[in-house]
């Protein structure tokens, strides 16, 4: 369980310091949470991928996990996120 701990951290480390402008970025996470702007699967999307970060294999799983189509939550995440749904995960 201190492992799974210690990975989690070490990838949120690790996208913190390879996002450009990464304070913007969360802040604006957290503003469009706030107005709603990324809209509830969206905000589905981003906290399981950060919950099962070591467990994720691929889009499809995601998309059966959370009961949507995967065309449908890479489009959708695009649209909202601005970045691809493979890039997030990355």
């Amino acid at each position: 369980m201190i492992n799974a701990y210690v990975n989690q951290l070490l990838i949120h480390i690790y996208r913190i310091f390879r996002m450009e402008g990464s304070e913007n970025y969360h802040k604006s996470v957290e503003e469009a949470k706030v107005k709603r702007i990324i809209g509830f699967t969206t905000y589905s999307v981003i906290r399981y991928i950060d919950n099962n970060i070591m467990k994720i294999k691929s889009i499809k799983e995601i998309a059966a996990e959370l009961g949507y189509s995967p065309s449908y939550l890479s489009h959708l995440f695009k649209d909202k996120m601005g970045i691809t749904l493979q890039q997030y995960i990355n």
